[in-house]
């Protein structure tokens, strides 16, 4: 898979360190990580290593990834970051309507 700069993205899933990002529709999942030492929001481009455990791909000695079981060489980019559009998050933000909840008896 080959991806430009600035390609778009949906968010796919998501836990307390990582995010999965879909650039394709049928596409693979691609995971990023963030440092939760450090928050200045960045994710980097990120390989599953058991579960939903993810390590740095920058990080690892052979910059390879794994995708749907198999583990493929990383040519370039290993370095790559996730840039989120705050400004639309905002936006989509301020749409939603926050769901109030219920009590025991509301029908």
């Amino acid at each position: 898979m080959l991806l430009a700069r600035l390609t778009p993205g949906v968010a796919t899933g998501a836990g307390p360190n990582w995010i999965k990002v879909s650039f394709k529709e049928g596409g693979v999942d691609i995971p990023f990580v963030t440092d939760p030492n450090q928050y200045d929001g960045r994710y980097w481009i990120a390989t599953e290593v058991g579960g939903n455990n993810f390590k740095k791909i920058e990080d690892l000695p052979d910059k390879s990834v794994l995708v749907k079981g198999v583990r493929y060489k990383l040519v370039s980019g290993a370095d790559a970051i996730l840039l989120i559009d705050w400004e639309g998050w905002n936006r989509l933000v301020e749409k939603r309507k926050v769901t109030e909840g219920r009590q025991v008896g509301d029908r």
